[in-house]
């Protein structure tokens, strides 16, 4: 092969190349493909209920609106709820509720009507033993209530009497 008919076979393989290469990419690569834009974060997200499950599957924790009032409620491993956090339903109050492994109210932390804050202990009869805070008192014989400033503690027996309270 002499230098002309060398020069004319690269001339010919790069144009039969290029020529390739232009038909290929009409035929074989379609529609160019961009990256999509990420979705923005949501700022509002609503639900009725949202849980916290552990690693089997089972509630925790579970945020959600009892009897129209918002309760965070912590559940034990045996489905039972320990601590509840929300509001009252009846009126609006903040409220926390410590529970025992039957459920039953144990110490409950809450403000009254009038947004006085009382602190109630109850033994396994759901009977309040022990108030802290502001707390209506019925007076033994005479039978008015009588109601105490947020600095009363009042101590009662299994029946409800009161057996100490101060001041």
């Amino acid at each position: 092969m002499n230098r002309k008919q060398y020069c004319l076979m690269v001339v010919l393989t790069l144009v039969a190349g290029l020529a390739g290469g232009v038909v290929s990419s009409q035929f074989l690569i379609g529609e160019p493909v961009f990256a999509q834009k990420m979705p923005q974060h949501q700022k509002v997200v609503e639900a009725e209920e949202f849980r916290l499950v552990d690693k089997d599957g089972n509630t925790r924790t579970a945020l959600r609106v009892v009897t129209g009032a918002p309760m965070l409620l912590m559940i034990s491993k045996d489905d039972k709820v320990a601590l509840q956090i929300g509001l009252n339903p009846v009126n609006e109050w903040p409220l926390l509720v410590l529970r025992d492994k039957n459920e039953r109210d144990r110490a409950t932390l809450c403000l009254n009507a009038n947004g006085k804050p009382s602190l109630y202990l109850l033994d396994e009869n759901r009977k309040v033993r022990v108030t802290l805070g502001s707390t209506p008192l019925k007076v033994p014989g005479t039978g008015p209530i009588t109601k105490r400033s947020v600095s009363t503690l009042v101590l009662f027996d299994e029946e409800g009497n009161v057996i100490w309270s101060a001041p």
